[in-house]
Parts: structure tokens; C-alpha cells; sequence
């Protein structure tokens, strides 16, 4: 989650190297409910499992560096009924 991606050349189209974000700590706020975590430095992902009332809901994500400044939120998120 640190780590920028490297440069990318595609049919499509090229990708300058991503750049590295300084995450320490991942926020999530989905259906009333707001939980975070320490990220790793060798993390790749910030998993939360929560029990959720069945269905509409709205989710925010936030990342912070170690000084608890907002960096972004995520750029994707994967939800998975278990």
C-alpha cells in the first residue's frame, strides 16, 4: 500500500510510475458504522469484516500518514458477503 506502481506501456495507452503514499492508517465508515487500522509497512491491502444490515448503505474510506494528516481515500474497495 506504500509503494508506487511502476510505469506501465499499454495498447491502450502508457502510465507514468505511480506515486508512493506514506499510509499508516486506513478508515472505513459503511452502514453507521466507522472502524480504522494500522497499516503495515508491507501491507498490501486494509481489511475490515463487519456485520452489515441488509441493504442500502453509503461507505467512505480515508487513508493518513503517521502525523494523522489525510492523505486520499482508497481507489477501489472490494466488499464480499461471507
Amino acid at each position: 500500500m506504500r509503494q508506487g506502481l511502476p510505469p506501465h506501456i499499454g495498447e491502450v495507452g502508457d502510465y507514468p510510475a505511480g506515486v508512493a503514499l506514506p499510509i499508516d492508517r486506513a478508515r472505513l465508515r459503511i452502514g453507521g458504522r466507522e472502524v480504522s487500522r494500522t497499516v503495515d509497512e508491507n501491507d498490501s491491502a486494509a481489511t475490515f469484516r463487519l456485520r452489515l444490515a441488509q441493504g442500502r448503505t453509503e461507505l467512505k474510506t480515508w487513508f493518513y500518514d503517521g502525523e494523522g494528516a489525510e492523505l486520499c481515500g482508497s481507489y477501489y474497495v472490494i466488499v464480499r458477503r461471507l
